[in-house]
């Protein structure tokens, strides 16, 4: 997952986004958030595996310019801030997919490796589609 964290932070830098990576200040259920440009990945989530989406998400956010402070959580993904953000995740990790040359052989075993939560299974199909034309 390390390979993963530090090609994000590459992708926010490259993007402008600040990143404040905490594993220290806050309890395991308090969720990463995006305020501005900078996002707060707090590495004390429950289920760690569940971060690389979480923090593709965050930057979703950011480089949507949502203003104010949004969080990921199946309970808002929902609104149409939180439904374009999970978009962007889902490029930015289709993106990461392609940077190191492991393209998953459908859009359900993409979904499975980057934990991709399954209530964005026709999103993911659609956009995974697109950019791999199946």
């Amino acid at each position: 997952m390390d390979e993963i964290m530090r090609w994000l932070c590459k992708f926010a830098y490259d993007h402008n986004i600040a990143v404040t990576i905490d594993n220290v200040h806050f309890k395991s259920d308090v969720p990463s958030t995006c305020y501005d440009k900078h996002v707060l990945i707090n590495t004390n989530w429950d289920k760690k595996e569940e971060l690389p989406f979480i923090f593709a998400h965050e930057l979703g956010h950011a480089l949507n310019d949502d203003d104010g402070v949004l969080y990921y959580s199946t309970s808002a993904s929902q609104s149409k801030i939180e439904s374009e953000a999970n978009s962007q995740a889902i490029d930015i990790m289709l993106e990461y997919s392609q940077a190191i040359d492991e393209t998953p052989a459908d859009y359900l075993t993409f979904m499975h490796s980057y934990n991709v939560p399954s209530f964005l299974d026709d999103e993911v199909k659609r956009r995974y589609s697109e950019r791999f034309k199946n």
